[in-house]
C-alpha cells in the first residue's frame, strides 16, 4: 500500500499533551488520525489510529534535540504501521519463555543451591558467608543491600496500593464497590451496560454514562473502565506537581505508612524468632499463596479456555532469541523468579540443621515457583479472553485479544472487571487483592530482616561487641522511616511513572511478560 508522508508537530519538554488532531490520507483513501499519549516532560510517543481496523499504532516524536530538525518528523505511515507491528509482538509468543526457561534451568536454580547450602554450613547472613569466602568479596554484601532497598521500595508502592483497594473491596459487603459504575466519567467505558444501552434512546438516563463513553471514545478502541478510571484517580496518574492536587490521596498516604508499619514488625520478629520457626513461617506463606493461586485459577477456568490460553505463547518470534539484552532481561527475571542474588535465600537457609538434604529442597522450591507462574499467566490470558469477548462482542477471537493487548490494560483491572459479573465480586476482588498484597509485603519484610542481619554482623565484625535489642529497634525503625520517606515520592501525583523502570527491569515476571503479551 503506497502512503503519503505526515509531518508531526514538535513537542517541546515542557508540554504534556497536545490537544488538536492531525490526520493522513492513504493513496486508497482510508484515512488515519494522529493523537499522543501523556510525554511526561521528556519526550513522548505518538497514536495512529486507524479509524477501520481500530488499532492503535505508536509513532515517534520530537526530543529537545530535534526541534531544530524539522525533517526529522517526516515518517512514511506504512514503514510505521510496518515498525508497530513488530513493536506489539516484542515478546508476545514463546520466544521469551524459551530464553526464561533456559535462565531459570541453569542459571537461577544452581545459583539456589549454592544459596541455600552457603546459608546452611555457614549459619550466618550474606555479609559473614561472603567475608568467609574472600576478602576482596566484602563489597558483594553492599551491593546486595542496595538492590534490597531498591526493590523494597518499590515493592511498598505496590503494596501500598493493593491495601487501598483491598480495603476498599471489603466495603463492597454492605454498599456497591465504586468501580461498579462509571460515576458520571467521560471518558469511562462500562461494557456490562453494552447489551442494554447499545440501542437506547439518547434521553435514557440510566444510560447517559454509557452514550456519553460511546461518544467520547467511539474513535477510540482504548476504553477505560471503571476500575481503571478508579485506579486512576486515587493514584492521580495524569495530575503533576505543578497541578492543584500536589499531595497524593490519603488513603495512599496512610496505606504506605501500614505497609512500613508492618514490615518494621516482621523484621523485628523475624530476628527473634524466624531462626526457630523458619519452617512454620514458610509453611503459612505456602499455604496462603497456593490457595490464592488455586482461587484464582478455578475461577479463571469456570469463565475461559486452558487450550485457547496456551495457544497465545506459541507464535514463533525465534529472532529474538539472538538478542543479547533479551537474554539478559531473561535471566534478571530468572534469578528474581526464585529470590536468588538478594541474600534472602542465604539468611532463610542458616536457620537450617547443618546435615539436612539440600537437593530435595530445592527441586520442591524450583518446581512449586515455575508451577505458580504457569497457572498465574494462563489465569491471566484467560481473564483476558473474557474480558476481551464483553468489550469487543462483534470481532472475532483473534481480534479482540490483540485489541485487549494493545490497549496495556492492567492485569488486575481485567481481572477484577471479570470478578464484577460473577457471584460474590467483592469477596474475590479482596482475595485478589489481598494476594497482591500478602506477596510484596513477605519481600519488603524479608529484605528489611536480612538488612538488619548484615548491618548486626558489621557491627559484631568491627567492634566485637553485639547490638542490644534497644539499637536493633532503633536500626528498623529509621530504616522504615528512610522507606517510608523515600516511597513517599513514588505516590506523589503524576509520579507512579517513576515506578515503570523498576517494573521493566526489576518487578514481578508476570507482570513482565503481561505487559508484552
Amino acid at each position: 500500500m503506497q502512503a503519503k508522508k505526515i509531518e508531526y508537530d514538535v513537542i517541546t519538554l515542557t508540554e504534556m499533551r497536545r490537544r488538536h488532531l492531525l490526520n493522513v490520507v492513504y493513496v486508497t483513501e482510508e484515512e488515519l488520525f494522529l493523537r499522543t499519549c501523556g510525554s511526561r516532560g521528556f519526550g513522548g510517543v505518538g497514536v495512529l489510529v486507524n479509524m477501520s481496523m481500530a488499532k492503535c499504532r505508536f509513532a515517534p516524536t520530537s526530543t529537545h534535540e530535534e526541534e531544530e530538525n524539522v525533517d526529522a518528523f517526516y515518517v512514511d505511515p506504512e514503514k510505521l504501521c510496518a515498525e508497530d507491528h513488530a513493536f506489539h509482538n516484542v515478546i508476545v509468543g514463546i520466544a521469551f519463555i524459551i530464553q526464561f526457561a533456559v535462565c531459570y534451568l541453569l542459571a537461577a536454580i544452581p545459583m539456589l543451591y549454592l544459596e541455600i547450602a552457603m546459608g546452611q554450613f555457614t549459619s550466618a547472613s550474606p555479609f559473614s558467608v561472603y567475608q568467609m569466602m574472600s576478602p576482596a568479596m566484602g563489597g558483594i554484601p553492599a551491593a546486595i543491600s542496595f538492590l534490597l532497598v531498591i526493590k523494597s521500595v518499590a515493592i511498598s508502592v505496590w503494596a501500598c496500593e493493593a491495601l487501598v483497594f483491598f480495603i476498599v473491596s471489603l466495603t463492597g459487603s454492605w454498599r456497591p464497590l465504586p468501580w461498579t459504575t462509571c460515576r458520571g466519567i467521560e471518558d469511562c467505558y462500562d461494557h456490562r451496560l453494552a447489551k442494554k444501552c447499545m440501542f437506547a434512546s439518547p434521553n435514557e438516563t440510566a444510560c447517559a454514562d454509557f452514550i456519553r463513553a460511546m461518544v467520547v471514545t467511539r474513535s477510540d478502541h482504548i476504553k477505560n473502565s471503571p476500575l481503571a478510571t478508579y485506579f486512576r484517580e486515587i493514584i492521580q496518574q495524569e495530575d503533576n506537581l505543578s497541578a492543584e492536587k500536589f499531595l497524593p490521596h490519603p488513603f495512599l498516604i496512610i496505606s504506605l505508612f501500614v505497609v512500613w508499619f508492618m514490615a518494621c514488625g516482621g523484621a523485628s520478629v523475624g530476628i527473634r524468632y524466624l531462626s526457630k520457626t523458619a519452617y512454620i513461617v514458610i509453611a503459612l506463606a505456602f499455604i496462603s499463596t497456593a490457595t490464592f493461586v488455586a482461587v484464582k485459577f478455578a475461577s479463571a477456568c469456570s469463565v475461559g479456555s486452558i487450550s485457547n490460553s496456551i495457544s497465545h505463547f506459541l507464535n514463533p518470534r525465534y529472532k529474538l532469541l539472538l538478542s543479547v539484552e533479551k537474554w539478559i532481561l531473561a535471566a534478571g527475571h530468572a534469578l528474581m523468579a526464585l529470590s536468588v542474588s538478594t541474600g534472602a535465600m542465604i539468611k532463610l537457609a542458616s536457620a537450617r540443621p547443618f546435615r539436612m538434604a539440600i537437593v530435595w529442597d530445592v527441586v520442591i522450591i524450583a518446581v512449586v515457583v515455575a508451577l505458580y507462574y504457569a497457572l498465574t499467566l494462563l489465569s491471566i490470558v484467560m481473564f483476558m479472553e473474557k474480558f476481551a469477548a464483553e468489550l469487543y462482542p462483534f470481532d472475532n477471537s483473534v481480534a479482540r485479544f490483540d485489541y485487549i493487548t494493545s490497549h496495556r490494560f492492567m492485569a488486575t483491572a481485567i481481572m477484577v472487571e471479570v470478578f464484577m459479573s460473577m457471584p460474590y465480586p467483592w469477596l474475590l476482588s479482596a482475595l485478589h487483592f489481598f494476594a497482591r498484597l500478602f506477596i510484596p509485603m513477605q519481600t519488603v519484610t524479608t529484605n528489611m530482616w536480612v538488612v538488619v542481619t548484615m548491618l548486626r554482623e558489621k557491627y559484631a565484625d568491627a567492634t566485637r561487641k553485639h547490638l542490644s535489642r534497644l539499637h536493633v529497634w532503633m536500626i528498623i525503625v529509621a530504616l522504615g522511616i528512610f522507606g517510608y520517606i523515600v516511597s513517599f515520592q513514588f505516590i506523589m501525583p503524576g509520579n507512579n511513572y517513576l515506578l515503570f523502570i523498576s517494573v521493566y527491569y526489576y518487578l514481578f515476571t508476570i507482570d513482565y511478560i503481561y505487559y508484552y503479551l
